[in-house]
């Protein structure tokens, strides 16, 4: 343990090289702690509001457990992010298990189903909105106009790369076996 609390002091002190600290004091200073608070506020509300849609989830595959261990489990999970991304759903299932019971498979297949659903908004979302999106990838991201094909065929590149991506899923799913 405090050959760890020396390595995080290190890791500290070498992000920190060169800034000016003094001006860390000033900022903080000048903050305006009813935004921040507010902030914490909506923050805190957010993950309550995700253990409770949690709960929900496996509520109805029988694996009731109780709100506030499944508001730990949640919140060991985003730790664990910190840490490794994405070991935080495995983490969360595991504590939910040593807490509540609920068998890691029941927990992980809602956990899957939270970022099928995420992906699927996120892709919705940018079809939506896709010349903005499209005008993002062209003049950010790509330099600007010095990719005329890519604009004048953009419609075709999204429809062949669904379809793409629709057939890499039924390649995957076929080669694991399933149906």
């Amino acid at each position: 343990m405090p050959c760890s609390c020396w390595f995080r002091g290190l890791l500290m002190v070498y992000a920190l090289r060169g800034q000016d600290i003094s001006r860390v004091g000033l900022y903080l200073r000048k903050a305006n702690y009813f935004w921040m608070g507010l902030t914490v506020v909506f923050s805190v509300l957010g993950y309550l509001s995700r253990a409770y849609r949690w709960k929900m989830q496996l509520d109805t595959l029988d694996g009731k457990a109780a709100y506030w261990p499944m508001c730990h489990a949640l919140m060991v999970g985003y730790l664990a992010n910190l840490v490794v991304p994405r070991m935080g759903e495995v983490a969360r299932c595991s504590v939910l298990r040593r807490t509540s019971g609920v068998p890691v498979g029941a927990s992980l297949g809602t956990v899957i189903a939270e970022r099928v659903i995420d992906v699927s908004v996120l892709g919705a979302t940018l079809l939506l909105n896709f010349e903005t999106f499209w005008g993002l990838v062209v003049g950010k991201l790509l330099d600007g106009g010095s990719y005329h094909f890519l604009t004048r065929h953009r419609t075709s590149l999204l429809a062949a790369a669904v379809i793409g991506g629709a057939v890499l899923t039924l390649a995957c799913r076929r080669l694991a076996g399933c149906r």
